[in-house]
């Protein structure tokens, strides 16, 4: 979902959940918000709020504690570059 407010202060908010269509017990799910504020001038905030659920339950778990979680963060930074970016 997006959200937007109008005015001086204008802010934007967006809502996002990612999961696999097929398989999702395979794959791992994101729930998340990014918000951008006005700061001052022509400068605006970004903030990124969310979970991550690895895949595969305690297993899945196990993994993400070795290795996954950081895949999953380059990911969420790689997201929020490209915001950056395209802003």
């Amino acid at each position: 979902t997006y959200d937007e407010t109008e005015g001086p202060a204008a802010e934007a908010h967006l809502v996002f959940r990612g999961d696999a269509s097929h398989h999702r017990e395979l794959f791992p799910r994101l729930e998340g918000r990014l918000d951008a504020l006005p700061v001052a001038g022509d400068r605006t905030a970004l903030f990124f709020v969310g979970s991550y659920t690895p895949p595969l339950g305690p297993v899945g778990g196990a993994a993400d504690a070795i290795a996954l979680h950081r895949f999953a963060e380059e990911s969420l930074l790689g997201l929020l570059h490209s915001a950056v970016d395209r802003i």
